[in-house]
């Protein structure tokens, strides 16, 4: 990313929220989005979260459709509701005044045809839509291919194809991540060819039959280490083509963590990559884990991503308004945003702080004192799992059967 860029997400995280949004004196991001809809995929999610809340306390947008599915027999409704009222949107309460009525929920699920949206829907946000962050996907390393693909792949080239139909779209930002091409040594800001064309994936994933489907899983991830990088990597070719003359961007995000200071500090609500291994070595349940220590652990805060993800539709769609009169082939954009660069940091050091800082505020949850430690030799890794994981796991829950409890 260049300094350009730096500078505007700086300007973005710093920028006084306690400002009247309806000032005639606004920076040319928060003009930007001055009175337009914004459509969010993955509202629900970590980054979809925090995204919503920033731009409703930091921009004056008109309105956001959020795509919600229904869940555990909630309505829609019943779920935007649940995640308003959530600590995450606590600051807005106190800031700004009737925040609630510019968001408004959108049923559809990520994971059928055409997102499940309705007619009345479609043509409400073709009439209405601005912008578009897509951020939904599943980030489950192990998740089945099929699945993967209709949320990660097919969703995508469904989201563009609604795109289009949008006569005034100003800017459409994919939320990829930084290892979607991670079988390379150097990764650069462009779109890479994909392992597989997503037309051919997608009729698989529909045609095939699980079984067989899991069968030929390894042989098409190939380089790639789970279902997850590979059709995020698909993805991103969706983009390239199904996105060809939209204001379009990617936006790879590396490993993600809780928040740096916005709207609160060490705000998180997903137990997935860093955060996980983090609670897990905290509650002394995680004790070793197969990795190099040298590598680096090219963590960012999620506050500072979702702020870049503010500026790339700002940059995007300012770009694109200059281009829309002599471009001929409008290349998409990729922006990969990452520390490792600038502030780069080795998992051993996370790991030094990790064990220096967690004694300082121990859990009463608790189940071992911390011990954590990474290791490179996949043999050895074996050894440490079976006296470390194994073994007390075993004896634990001999214990509990001798007191008549059932093992965990």
């Amino acid at each position: 990313m260049d300094d350009i860029v730096a500078d505007i997400i700086k300007e973005v995280s710093f920028v006084d929220t306690t400002v009247d949004l309806n000032e005639t004196d606004l920076t040319p991001i928060q003009e930007f989005y001055r009175g337009s809809s914004v459509f969010v995929t993955g509202g629900t999610g970590f980054l979809g979260q925090l995204l919503i809340e920033k731009l409703l306390r930091s921009t004056p947008v008109s309105k956001i459709f959020v795509l919600i599915r229904s869940k555990k027999g909630k309505t829609v409704e019943a779920r935007l509701a649940e995640l308003l009222d959530g600590s995450l949107f606590q600051r807005l309460q106190k800031q700004t005044p009737a925040w609630r009525d510019k968001v408004v929920p959108v049923a559809g699920d990520c994971s059928l045809p055409d997102l499940n949206l309705r007619d009345q829907d479609k043509k409400l946000l073709t009439a209405e839509v601005d912008i578009i962050f897509h951020v939904a996907a599943t980030v489950r390393f192990d998740e089945k291919l099929k699945m993967a693909t209709f949320i990660n792949v097919r969703a995508t080239r469904d989201m563009l194809r609604l795109a289009r139909q949008i006569p005034h779209l100003k800017s459409f930002v994919h939320v990829s991540t930084l290892y979607s091409n991670c079988n390379k040594d150097v990764v650069l800001e462009k779109v890479y060819p994909p392992a597989v064309s997503y037309e051919t994936l997608i009729q698989m994933a529909d045609g095939l039959d699980d079984k067989t489907l899991e069968k030929i899983t390894p042989s098409l991830l190939s380089q790639h280490p789970n279902t997850y990088v590979f059709t995020k990597q698909i993805a991103e070719a969706v983009v390239k083509e199904e996105g060809l003359g939209l204001p379009m961007a990617i936006h790879r995000p590396s490993v993600v963590t809780s928040t740096y200071r916005e709207p609160v500090r060490a705000w998180v609500d997903t137990m997935y990559g860093a955060t996980g291994i983090t609670v897990g070595a905290y509650l002394g349940v995680l004790r070793v884990l197969h990795c190099d220590s040298g590598n680096n652990a090219n963590l960012v805060p999620a506050d500072m991503c979702v702020n870049s993800m503010i500026a790339t539709a700002w940059e995007v769609g300012v770009d694109f308004e200059k281009a829309r009169e002599g471009y001929v082939k409008y290349d998409v954009p990729v922006y990969n945003f990452e520390s490792s660069n600038d502030q780069p940091i080795a998992w051993s050091e996370c790991n030094h702080l990790l064990v220096k800082y967690i004694p300082l505020t121990p859990s009463n949850k608790s189940m071992w004192y911390i011990c954590f430690s990474f290791v490179k030799f996949y043999p050895l890794y074996l050894v440490h799992v079976l006296l470390l994981h194994t073994v007390p796991g075993i004896i634990v829950d001999g214990l509990l059967l001798c007191t008549g409890k059932p093992p965990q």
